[in-house]
């Protein structure tokens, strides 16, 4: 992590234990992403005090969840949607997250609802920044990886129309050939 941090990279931590170990290596708030579902309140709220640069969301329950966090901390917080995708180029994923339901992400048809818009926009103490995309795993197919990567920015323009984005987490997936 040392390494990683000296080559100005930033760190996505999915639990308070990673966050201490980021921090230990010398990541600065601002260099840390919180991704992954089932984020606990008290992970949270450590996040938040150590003024990481985003949290992604991964449904509506989450993002009231920050938000009172955030609230009883009298802090803003800085979100990222995770969306996902209804159409994406994932066919030769190890693991497909898009095109079907699933725990991770909001779905791409709930996104764009009046209703949805409307409730996450009443949410006074997150500031809805970004989007974050993870379309599956092990993803060697350079044209698929670039499919995915104009779809998010599609979808992030889309979505700028009610929020200003300023940032796409694309997630991982990119695929590593061991053999």
């Amino acid at each position: 992590m040392k390494i990683i941090q000296k080559e100005k990279c930033g760190a996505e931590i999915a639990s308070a234990g990673e966050l201490f170990l980021a921090k230990k290596a010398g990541f600065k708030g601002e260099d840390i992403v919180f991704a992954g579902p089932g984020k606990k309140e008290k992970e949270i709220e450590e996040a938040i005090k150590k003024n990481i640069f985003s949290i992604n969301a991964e449904s509506l329950t989450e993002l009231k969840r920050i938000n009172l966090i955030s609230k009883k901390l009298k802090k803003k917080t800085r979100v990222a949607l995770r969306i996902n995708p209804i159409s994406n180029s994932q066919n030769s994923a190890l693991l497909k997250m898009g095109k079907r339901e699933t725990q991770f992400g909001i779905p791409e048809k709930v996104l764009f609802e009046q209703k949805f818009i409307k409730e996450i926009s009443s949410l006074k103490y997150i500031n809805i920044e970004g989007v974050h995309f993870f379309s599956g795993t092990q993803i060697l197919c350079v044209k698929e990886i670039l499919d995915n990567f104009r779809y998010a920015i599609y979808l992030a323009k889309k979505l700028s129309q009610f929020f200003p984005i300023n940032f796409i987490d694309f997630g991982g997936g990119f695929g590593v050939p061991y053999d």
